[in-house]
């Protein structure tokens, strides 16, 4: 019976936490907000991003529409050209 004493300190069960920091409450504070920022600030680069990506799809989508306005608004006047014409003759 094996009755030695572990030198490893004791670990709740659960994740482990890599982040083990040493330092004030105070430094830990400011280095979170400072990471909360740099978060914010990729988030905000994302999001312009994905505007301006909608914004192209929107051009995009808006310049198609108007193509085929005009062709359709072509194709009538052919159309109705060529019925003015079958009438006079």
């Amino acid at each position: 019976m094996d009755l030695s004493v572990s030198t490893r300190p004791h670990r709740p069960p659960g994740p482990a936490c890599f982040l083990q920091r040493t330092g004030s409450l105070w430094q830990l504070g400011i280095e979170s907000q400072e990471l909360t920022t740099a978060i914010a600030q990729l988030a905000e680069a994302h999001n312009k991003a994905a505007l301006a990506a909608k914004a192209d799809a929107t051009c995009w989508v808006i310049e198609h529409l108007r193509g085929q306005a005009a062709y359709r608004q072509q194709r009538c006047a052919t159309i109705r050209g060529g019925r003015d014409e079958t009438a006079r003759t």
